[in-house]
This record gives structure tokens, C-alpha cells and sequence, in this order.
């Protein structure tokens, strides 16, 4: 074996950046350098003994000692004295690219070999991302409607972009080498001189000249401004040049106002400008209609099927609206998938009709990709001047009918100013919703559940309660749809999980009997994939057993069974978690769900509960009650306020209540302390 573990060759093999392997004519590794570990992953003691070719990836792993046995036989040298860029293989069995550089010397009368590897993987995504940049930049220019040129210090030209080649009808070959001179006409050719001083006058960076270009018909006018740049390659001057075509000045400046004041997809007006030029055509005593529509989660349409996919939308919808449209209506794209309109009308009942009939047109399914796509879209209605006198605010007031309109659940709806009172209040309430959530200001209320059967405290229902300090209470009635609506609804249930399992874990350390909490989850957030492992984590995290919290979900959550659902619902009954189902009754009661899941409780609606003192109501509460039972379910009443209820349902054999009959929700130390009086 090669000895050298002190001398300059130990010094070297320590010092040296990229991997460094010593080996045999036989194959066998001698020395390696300490870097081997950062460029393979093996240590050096892993690697002395063993044969070279346990840092390569087949197939050259398993011809390597052939290489070897072919070059001692006095066979040309492949690698020895030349190097090259080849593959090679980590400890962990990733490959990447290296350059690999070999030279042989001969010591003890025997062959020795040293290979230089020099990990290529930065060097080689960074090319990547060069070819890409290169691509991305070169693509840019190529889709400029601009003339783009580069000239030589002759006056050569050496790229020329495919708008300005089309402009002279010729081909890219046909240009690159040609004189500037050659592609003007005859006028123009002595300013074409003018571009030399840029060359010869170091003082003068730019210079801007018009030229009138041969284009095989009616010679082009364009204005051209030229820069001096050097060329990175031979580090000589060359001149490059930016042209815009001014054959019809009053076109070009006709084009430049239409970009201005047009969206560059559809074609139509931006926002701004639609009210400008409705100003420029409105009929005095004339009545419009300002039209804003939104189509419901347009965002899905770009994640599925890809931003072109999207626009490609947007640009039908813009289509299928002019088509429902009186011609003397103006239609402009604010921004996003929103549209606006506005059209002259009689009144509010022609408004309407419009409106519908542009909605409809909307709804209609698109073709992506092969499949029916059917967006869901929403207007909103302002009338002008019966909504305001103001033309610039319409816009506004159309937008505002939109968002009621998304709120209400419906399709189109008019603008009105108590509704537009309660727009502003509900995006009030969610953005302080927001402070009060990150700042942990939401109080957790408990409501207690009592058993029936032995008229004790059994549990209870966590509740959410907002205290702020300029409104004062905020109902839950109130900021827990807005919640929804604006996609807190998650964030809100982890908040209160995570309030709850704090309390759960207190009652627990404080030696109280623990009874469960129950807590109410939103749809979104119960197809939430993560939902269930974040839940079973809290409940590590505070050392809490899956009985101490209880999930309450709508029956409108469990209709179809998303897959996202259906496997959170296994999850969360595989780790003991106990579900009920809330407001039972109200939504889609079905006995085949309840045959399918496999839940533990059926909650019933305080409306059903108010109607108990009428036979039919109590008929159908019972009804309710023996279906639960056979299914094995437990029973609770919400709602109960009044002595007679509790009577019926306890006939009935409900097996829990809660309601203000007991106690309304409580801060959590007097939830805690609370009993049930005997009566």
C-alpha cells in the first residue's frame, strides 16, 4: 500500500476543496482526502481498501476494472492525462456531476493513479438556469411588437427581432450581415451615418434619429433610439437599437391611448377609464345600469387547468356578456376575473332582465381541456342617478350589489345603502376579526350539557365570545359567518380547539372530574387533509386523551363525502375522537348517512325544540329521538329555556340538554363551578 501519511501528499489531501482519491493499478483506494466526505458522504476510512468504482454509477461501475486492465494492456487512455465531466454516486446513492481529472505516477516500482472530482452540481444548475434565463429573455424580445436590433461597429446587423425582420419581409438569416444602410431607403441612408459618432464619440451614449425603412411596399417610418453597448464577447462597441413604427403618427398615438385605457387580454376598457368614457356619450335624463359580475372561485380555473386556461375564460366571458349586451353598452375589465358594465335603461325592471340574461350567457358550460366547466357567477346592480348622482362612484356601488349578492347566496342583486352600511360593517368586522385572533382577544365561553338521567353536569359546548373595544359584545351570530365567508372559518376553529385543550388540560391538573368539550367545526375546515393530525398533536401536546374533546359538524358537511372528508372521519374515529352531528334536522336528514357513518350523537335544532308544546312538533321531535336510537346515538336538545321542554324530552327519552333552562354559556371558571340546582 502507498505510505505517505506525513508527508506533502497528507498535507495536500487534507487541505484540498474538491474530493481527492489515491488507488492502485488494481483499482483499490490508498488515500483520500477529507473532502471525499463532502463530495460522496463515505468517510475515509470507509473508502481506503475498497475498489475506485464504489463512487460511480452503473454502468461504468461495473466496467471500471475493465478500463483499468485495457489501459494497462497499452490501450489508449480514456480519462488518464485528459479529464473529463462524467457521473458520479454518493454514499446514499444520489448521483450528480463532477469533473474528474486523473494523472498516474509510478512509485515502489508500482502504477499509482490520483483523481481530482470536482462536484459540477451549482455549476450545472447554474447553466440550467442561464439556458433558462436565456430562453425566457430571448422570448421576451421575440414577442415584442417593437423593432429590436444589434449592429456591429460596421453597421452590420448581428440579431434583429422577428418584428422588425417581418416589417422588411425578410427572414433572420437574410438580415444578420446586412448594412443598416442596405435596409433604408434612399433618404435615409445618410443618417445612417449619424450612428458612427456613437462609435467615435465616447461623450455621447444615445442618439435618436427617424428612419424611413425599405419594406418591399410603401416605405415604413420609425423612430429609432440607439444606444452604444459593449459587446461582452470581443469587448468592441457595438450599437443597439429600439424602433417604433410611426408610418401614421396619429395611429401610433391612437394605439398608445387604446394601451392606456385598455385591458391588454379582452380588450375592453380598464375600470378607470369606463366612466370617462361613458361621460364623453351619456344622454342627459338618461337612466344606466352599472353591471359588476364576479364568477365564484375563479381561482380554481388557474390551479386545475393553468393561468393560459384562465384568461382564455376570461376572455370568453367577455365574449358571451357583449353578446346579451345592447349594443350601446360599455364593458370594461377592472382587474382579476371581475367584469363591470354599463348600459342605458327604462328603469329597474330592464336592469334586471340584462342582468340575467348577461349571467346566464356566463353560466353556460366552458370547454377545458376536454371537460364542461361550469363557473357560477354573481352580479350586482347600482342605478345611476337613483343610487347616486356621483358617476365616478358607481363603479363602486355596482361592486358593493356584487359582494351582497355573493353574501345573500343569490345571483344578482341591486344595490342599496342599508345594504351597502352592512358591506362596510362586515369588512370591518373581519378585519378587526383578524387583530382579535392574532392577538388572542376571542374569549372561550362554556355552555353546560346536562344528562337527564341523572340531572348532572355531563359536559359542555365550547363557545366563542368577542368583547371589542369600540363596539362593545360582537355576536357570534355575526362575526362567525363573516368568519366563514372570508376564510377565517379555519383559523377560527383552531383557535378555539386550541383555547379548548388548554382549558381541558387546566381541569385535568386541578383534580376536577374532567367531563368532554364540545366544538363546533366548519365545513372548509373539516376537508382540511391536515386537519385530523394537527388535531391528534394538540392533543399530545397537551397531554389530553381523545375523549376530552368532542366535534360537532353539520349535516351539510357529511352530503357527498368528499374524499378529503371521508378520510378525516376515519382518522379522527380511529383516535377515539367522539362527532356529533348539529342542528339535526334542519339541512338534509337522511337516513342513509346515518347509515354510512359511523357517529356519536345527534344534536336536534332549537327549532324543533320551540315547537315541542304543539303535537305535530313534539310528533316530529319523537320521531327524531327514535331515529336516533336505532342507530345507537345519544341524544342532546339544544335550546331548552322553558320546564315543559325538559318534561317532553325526558318523556320522550332525550338523553342530554342545554340551554338557557340551565344555563346560558359562562366564563370558564363559572362553566366549571357551576351544578344543576334541584328543583
Amino acid at each position: 500500500m502507498f505510505k505517505n501519511s506525513d508527508g506533502p501528499l497528507s498535507a495536500v489531501l487534507k487541505a484540498a476543496a474538491d474530493a481527492v482519491v489515491l488507488i492502485d493499478e488494481a483499482g483499490t483506494i490508498q488515500q483520500v482526502s477529507d473532502s471525499v466526505q463532502r463530495v460522496f458522504g463515505y468517510t475515509p476510512s470507509e473508502c481506503v481498501g475498497q475498489n475506485v468504482s464504489m463512487f460511480m454509477p452503473e454502468p461504468d461501475r461495473s466496467a471500471h476494472d475493465g478500463y483499468l486492465a485495457a489501459y494497462r494492456a497499452g490501450g489508449e487512455p480514456r480519462v488518464i492525462g485528459i479529464g473529463r465531466s462524467t457521473t458520479g454516486r454518493k454514499k446514499n446513492g444520489e448521483t450528480f456531476p463532477l469533473r474528474l481529472s486523473v494523472g498516474e505516477f509510478h512509485a515502489d516500482e508500482r502504477s499509482y493513479f490520483v483523481g481530482i472530482c470536482h462536484d459540477l452540481t451549482d455549476y450545472t444548475n447554474t447553466l440550467v438556469e442561464l439556458e433558462r434565463a436565456e430562453k425566457r429573455y430571448k422570448d421576451i424580445v421575440e414577442s415584442q411588437k417593437h423593432f429590436i436590433c444589434r449592429l456591429d461597429n460596421q453597421l452590420r446587423v448581428t440579431f434583429a427581432n422577428s418584428s422588425f425582420a417581418s416589417v422588411l419581409g425578410k427572414s433572420y438569416e437574410e438580415l444578420i450581415g446586412t448594412h443598416l444602410a442596405n435596409l433604408l431607403s434612399e433618404e435615409s441612408r445618410s443618417s445612417a451615418r449619424e450612428l458612427q459618432t456613437l462609435l467615435s464619440d465616447t461623450q455621447q451614449d444615445e442618439i435618436n434619429v427617424q428612419f424611413r425603412m425599405r419594406t418591399g411596399k410603401q416605405p415604413s417610418h420609425a423612430d429609432w433610439s440607439f444606444r452604444r453597448v459593449e459587446n461582452p464577447e470581443n469587448g468592441q462597441d457595438e450599437i443597439q437599437g429600439l424602433g417604433v413604427d410611426v408610418s401614421d403618427r396619429e395611429s401610433a398615438l391612437s394605439r398608445a391611448r387604446f394601451l392606456k385605457e385598455h385591458d391588454h387580454l379582452t380588450g375592453l376598457l380598464h375600470g378607470r377609464s369606463l366612466v370617462a368614457h361613458l361621460k364623453g356619450s351619456l344622454v342627459e335624463g338618461r337612466n344606466y345600469a352599472f353591471l359588476c359580475i364576479d364568477p365564484d372561485r375563479f381561482g380554481q380555473v388557474n390551479q386545475r387547468y393553468g393561468y393560459e386556461s384562465g384568461d382564455s375564460v376570461i376572455v370568453q366571458m367577455a365574449r358571451r356578456a357583449a353578446s346579451a349586451l345592447p349594443s350601446s353598452a360599455l364593458m370594461a375589465r377592472p382587474g382579476g376575473d371581475e367584469l363591470l358594465v354599463a348600459f342605458p335603461v327604462t328603469g329597474r325592471a330592464e336592469a334586471s332582465e340584462t342582468g340575467e340574461q348577461v349571467l346566464t350567457a356566463m353560466t353556460e358550460p366552458y370547454s377545458l381541456n376536454g371537460d364542461s366547466y361550469v363557473l357560477d357567477c354573481r352580479g350586482g346592480i347600482a342605478l345611476y342617478p337613483d343610487d347616486s348622482h356621483d358617476l365616478a362612484r358607481m363603479p363602486e356601488l355596482a361592486e358593493a350589489a356584487m359582494r351582497e349578492a355573493k353574501w345573500q347566496n343569490c345571483q344578482l342583486t341591486f344595490f342599496t345603502g342599508e345594504a351597502h352600511r352592512e358591506l362596510l360593517r362586515r369588512i370591518s368586522v373581519e378585519q378587526a376579526l383578524k387583530t382579535a385572533l392574532s392577538s388572542e382577544t376571542i374569549d372561550i365561553h362554556l355552555q353546560p350539557k346536562v344528562s337527564l338521567a341523572t340531572r348532572t353536569k355531563c359536559g359542555y359546548e365550547a363557545l366563542a365570545r368577542w368583547h371589542h373595544v369600540e363596539w362593545g359584545q360582537v355576536s357570534p351570530g355575526e362575526f362567525i359567518p363573516i368568519a366563514e365567508a372570508g376564510g377565517l372559518g379555519p383559523q377560527m376553529d383552531r383557535y378555539v380547539i386550541r383555547r379548548v385543550a388548554g382549558i381541558a388540560a387546566a381541569i385535568r391538573t386541578n383534580g376536577e372530574k374532567p367531563l368532554p368539550i364540545a366544538v363546533n367545526i366548519t365545513a372548509n375546515h373539516f376537508s382540511d387533509p391536515a386537519f385530523a393530525d394537527w388535531l391528534e398533536n394538540i392533543l399530545a401536546e397537551y397531554s389530553l386523551p381523545p375523549s376530552a374533546i368532542e366535534l360537532e359538524i353539520t349535516e351539510g358537511v357529511l352530503i357527498g363525502m368528499a374524499a378529503a372528508i371521508s378520510d378525516n372521519f376515519l382518522k379522527l374515529r380511529e383516535l377515539g375522537i367522539r362527532i356529533s352531528i348539529d342542528d339535526f334536522g334542519t339541512g338534509y336528514s337522511s337516513l342513509s348517512y346515518l347509515k354510512k357513518l359511523d357517529v356519536d350523537e345527534l344534536k336536534i335544532d332549537k327549532s324543533f325544540i320551540d315547537d315541542l308544546a304543539d303535537p305535530k312538533g313534539e310528533l316530529l321531535v319523537q320521531s327524531l329521538i327514535g331515529l336516533a336510537k336505532a342507530y345507537g346515538l345519544t341524544v342532546t336538545a339544544e335550546g331548552v329555556e322553558k320546564p315543559e321542554q325538559e318534561a317532553v324530552l325526558t318523556r320522550l327519552g332525550c338523553d342530554i340538554i342545554q340551554g338557557y333552562l340551565f344555563s346560558p354559556a359562562l366564563p370558564v371558571t363559572e362553566a366549571r363551578n357551576w351544578r344543576v340546582q334541584s328543583r
